[in-house]
């Protein structure tokens, strides 16, 4: 009552322990044996009494990292038709999830390469793409609001999705692939950005530069949401810039330079974008 936060039980009355039990003696463990300074903790967000009572618990016993713990509440995943439920045969379990998705991006993005890629190939770009859906999916929103869930949207060849994304780094692969074979028009020579007059070029110049800005503005409000809005907005510029911008067909050896240099600082820029998203980049797709 003193600290209005309610009764917290710690142990029944046969002597065992609960779910508030166990995570008090897990943050000693990560205190005393680990040495750590933050914890946060990603957890939904009925459970955010549950984090105060237990911060404050180990405020009083002592431990000083309690006031450097946080409860990062996140809301439910839902259906477009609403909540799923058990009762209503509306539960979608990750065995039939799994399933659902491997054919589907099967059928959009790899079937074409079958015969041409290693199955193994297959398989991994299969397993990189349905984690690259989920993971984007499911951080592409404010982290407290519920998450809907809808397979055809996460999955689309266009639009604030992981695939997106994905293939514009993909693409800027193909570039450099393209100028290594030798299928460009010259040998490319010193990069002059001088040469990256457009519009577009300076604005994807000035949106690399605010990475860092984005990144530290997440950090600081522990919300990745914001990083999936800048990977593809950078994306979408990439894509509008390489449909009029034939990278290959530079006319002389400083714009191929250059060029390949504006695409290759893009593809890194996503790749690192995606890789904090805890997606993992293809080569090919």
């Amino acid at each position: 009552n003193k600290y209005k936060l309610g009764f917290l039980i710690l142990l029944k009355s046969n002597g065992t322990g609960l779910y508030a039990t166990k995570d008090l003696d897990l943050a000693r463990v990560k205190f005393e044996k680990f040495k750590v300074e933050k914890s946060i903790y990603v957890v939904d967000a009925s459970q955010t009494l549950h984090f105060q009572q237990v911060f404050k618990v180990l405020e009083l016993m002592g431990y000083e990292q309690a006031k450097k713990c946080t409860h990062l509440p996140y809301g439910m995943v839902v259906l477009k038709s609403g909540k799923m439920s058990s009762r209503k045969g509306t539960v979608i379990f990750f065995k039939a999830l799994k399933e659902m998705l491997s054919d589907h991006l099967m059928k959009e993005y790899l079937s074409k390469y079958e015969g041409k890629w290693a199955p193994e190939e297959i398989e991994e770009a299969k397993r990189q793409l349905a984690v690259g859906t989920i993971k984007y999916g499911m951080l592409n929103h404010d982290v407290s609001k519920d998450v809907v869930f809808e397979m055809d949207k996460w999955s689309a060849k266009t639009g604030t999705t992981g695939p997106y994304n994905m293939y514009a780094y993909t693409r800027s692969v193909g570039i450099k692939r393209q100028v290594d074979e030798g299928k460009a028009k010259c040998k490319p020579g010193k990069v002059d950005p001088s040469i990256l007059k457009a519009q577009v070029e300076r604005d994807i110049l000035i949106h690399i530069g605010s990475f860092w800005t984005v990144v530290n503005d997440c950090v600081t409000k522990n919300n990745p949401s914001a990083l999936c809005g800048y990977v593809f907005n950078l994306s979408k510029y990439f894509n509008g810039w390489y449909e009029n911008t034939h990278v290959a067909g530079s006319e002389t050896p400083d714009e191929l330079a250059t060029r390949l240099a504006l695409s290759q600082a893009i593809g890194k820029t996503i790749k690192a974008s995606l890789n904090l998203l805890g997606i993992t980049t293809l080569e090919k797709m």
